[in-house]
């Protein structure tokens, strides 16, 4: 048929009954901008899942339940050893106008050495064997040295050793005013916990601390174990790693005081 003579009110009769046949050559969706080509093989992979599906949904919740778990388990390790902390910024390049950072700063749980500086165990007067004192030397030169030094503990370690009666003090020492609160006793333990111990609207400057002192409670008379002091820089990298940190106190207090843990959360 010769187009070119056909009158434009003729068009319809030619266009129309050829309509559907036009329409059905572009009948898929239309790309949304920006989109990402399909990798080649993803039809056939998608047909492969759609066709295994029915069979492999138990595959699937033991996956899902094996990643809960692993979620769980990197939950519960959100100690981390002060040693693996980066360092702080250059100061100076903070703007001397510039209003301290306000944080929650509370203090959870300590490791406690396995004796007094002596040498003698907590409670008793006998001496902490000597392959202990050296195992925990050992421990704490590692690089991870909280890791080591709580999987010692876990083995036993200090199973055959007195154990102290824990309670004492935590003081923020701060431009505005210091604050204290008491350690309530725990007794029998080289790890004791304390919780609701914290500080609130801390100013995180060079001048802000936490001084913990911790006491041995015997029947009769109180003695002093060690006293760990973090200052405003220390409190400056625990914000920075956003989770609980051990901070190493063996060589302060003589292998008394191992760890102190404190988190420090921007308010």
């Amino acid at each position: 048929m010769d187009l070119t003579n056909l009158r434009p009110r003729h068009w319809l009769s030619v266009v129309v009954p050829v309509l559907p046949l036009l329409l059905s050559l572009n009948c898929g969706p239309r790309p949304h901008k920006g989109a990402r080509s399909a990798p080649a093989g993803s039809a056939s992979a998608s047909a492969s899942s759609s066709s295994s599906k029915g069979a492999g949904a138990s595959s699937s919740a033991s996956a899902s339940a094996s990643t809960s778990a692993s979620t769980s388990a990197s939950a519960s390790a959100s100690v981390i050893s002060a040693k693996a902390l980066p360092p702080l910024p250059d100061p100076s390049s903070v703007a001397l106008d510039q209003a301290p950072e306000l944080a929650r700063v509370s203090f959870l749980s300590a490791v406690i050495g396995p004796g007094r500086v002596g040498g003698t165990q907590w409670g008793r007067v006998d001496f902490v064997p000597d392959d202990i004192w050296k195992e925990v030397a050992k421990r704490m030169r590692a690089d991870d040295s909280y890791s080591a030094m709580t999987a010692f503990l876990a083995e036993g370690g200090f199973a055959t050793i007195g154990t102290p009666d824990i309670k004492g003090r935590v003081t923020l020492l701060q431009p505005l005013g210091d604050k204290s609160l008491d350690l309530p006793e725990v007794d029998d333990t080289f790890t004791p916990r304390w919780s609701a111990i914290e500080f609130r609207k801390v100013p995180l400057e060079k001048r802000t601390r936490l001084r913990i002192e911790f006491v041995d409670a015997l029947a009769t008379k109180d003695a002093t174990i060690g006293i760990a002091e973090l200052d405003g820089a220390a409190l400056m990298k625990i914000d920075a790693a956003g989770k609980i940190v051990a901070w190493p106190f063996a060589d302060q207090t003589q292998n008394q005081v191992l760890f102190v843990m404190v988190s420090v959360v921007p308010e």
